[in-house]
C-alpha cells in the first residue's frame, strides 16, 4: 500500500482525517507492505501535489523522524520510507541523502523502499556516485525496490533528469539495479510507469530486454502472463509448459534459478512480466 499524500516532512500538522483513513484501509486489507516518501509537499493549507525534497539537516531529521514515529504508532507497524527525485540542492546540508536516510532508519526504526531510478537521477543532476550512495545504507533496512523511466531535459546550457513514469526502464538504471540486488539481496522489485502506457504486445524487444536483466540480477523469478494465462511461477512451482514456447534458463552460482519467458496466450504469443520473488 504505497501512499503520496501524508507530506511527513511538512511543518504543518498532519492530516487527523486522511490518518485515520489510512489506519481504517490498513486494517481492513492488511497489506504485506505500508510506504510513504521522504518528503514535504504543503505548507499553510496549501498543497502542492508534488514530493518535494527535504533538506538534509539535523534539525529537519528529528522532525520527520518523529512524524515518522507518530504514523508507525497510529498503523501500528513500520512503514516503508521512499527517496525521491530532486533538481535542486538546499545550502547548509549536514548529510548526504543516503546518510540522511540511515539516520532516519536508526531515529524512527522505519524501514526504506528504495528507488533506484531516483538515485540514478539525483545522481547525474547532482554530481555523485550512486554505488557510494548505496554503501551508505544499512542493507538490511531496503524491503522493497522501485524502478522507472524518466526524462532528459535542458535547461540553459545544464541536462536535468526528470522522473516521469512515462517510459521504458533505461539501460543505466537497469544495471544500476543489478547493483542495488548484489548489495540488498533479492527484494519486491515494481516498474512503476503512470502515464502514456504502452500496448500490451509481444513486439516490444524492451520487453526481452527487462526479463534479462531481472534474469541476471538473480533469484527466483514468477512470472504474471497477460493475454489469458493465470500466474505461474518457475524454479519452485509447476508451470503449464505446454503453454510455454521458450524458455531460457539461467543458472545463477548454482543456489537459485532465474528464468526470462515468453509465454503463448489465446491470441499469440502473450506479454511476461517477470517480478523477484523469495
Amino acid at each position: 500500500l504505497h501512499g503520496v499524500g501524508l507530506s511527513l516532512g511538512s511543518t504543518d500538522s498532519l492530516d487527523r482525517e486522511h490518518l485515520r483513513r489510512l489506519a481504517r484501509l490498513v486494517k481492513r486489507i492488511e497489506p504485506w507492505a505500508v510506504s510513504e516518501h521522504v518528503c514535504w509537499g504543503h505548507a499553510g493549507g496549501r498543497h502542492t501535489n508534488d514530493l518535494l525534497p527535504m533538506p538534509h539537516t539535523h534539525e529537519s531529521l528529528r522532525h520527520l523522524a518523529a512524524r515518522v514515529g507518530e504514523l508507525q504508532d497510529t498503523l501500528g507497524r513500520q512503514v516503508l520510507l521512499e527517496n525521491v527525485s530532486s533538481y535542486l540542492e538546499f545550502t547548509g546540508a549536514e548529510f548526504t541523502e543516503s546518510g540522511y536516510l540511515a539516520a532516519l532508519v536508526a531515529e524512527s526504526g522505519c524501514a526504506l523502499l528504495l528507488d533506484v531510478n531516483n538515485v540514478f537521477v539525483n545522481a547525474r543532476n547532482h554530481g555523485f556516485d550512486p554505488e557510494s550512495w548505496f554503501d551508505e545504507l544499512p542493507a538490511e533496512a531496503v524491503r522493497e525496490i522501485h524502478l522507472a523511466g524518466h526524462d532528459i531535459v535542458r535547461i540553459g546550457n545544464r541536462e536535468i533528469r526528470i522522473d516521469t513514469h512515462d517510459r521504458t526502464v533505461c539501460e543505466e538504471v537497469w544495471a544500476l539495479y543489478a547493483s542495488a540486488r548484489r548489495r540488498f539481496g533479492p527484494v519486491p522489485t515494481l516498474i512503476e510507469w503512470d502515464t502514456d502506457l504502452p500496448q500490451l504486445d509481444a513486439g516490444d524487444p524492451s520487453r526481452d530486454r527487462r526479463a534479462h536483466h531481472v534474469a541476471v540480477a538473480g533469484s527466483r523469478l514468477s512470472v504474471l502472463v497477460h493475454g489469458g494465462l493465470e500466474r505461474a511461477t518457475l524454479g519452485g512451482r509447476d508451470v503449464d509448459l505446454d503453454r510455454v514456447r521458450h524458455h531460457d534458463r539461467a543458472p545463477l552460482g548454482g543456489e537459485v534459478d532465474a528464468w526470462a519467458v515468453r509465454a503463448l496466450g489465446g491470441d499469440g504469443a502473450a506479454v511476461v512480466a517477470a517480478v523477484p520473488v523469495h
